[in-house]
């Protein structure tokens, strides 16, 4: 998570806010090690 708050010019609290925001609406799946995507054409509607 530290390397994509850097990738993304972004501090880590504020990456893992939106990732478990994410994750609770079901478009992403977040564990200790992995991020999966689940809903992609929502991931993509948003960037």
């Amino acid at each position: 998570k530290e390397e994509m708050a850097r990738l993304f010019s972004v501090s880590r609290p504020a990456l893992v806010k939106v990732m478990m925001e994410m994750a609770a609406e079901g478009i992403i799946d977040v564990n200790r090690r992995d991020i999966r995507i689940k809903e992609r054409a929502t991931l993509q509607n948003m960037i």
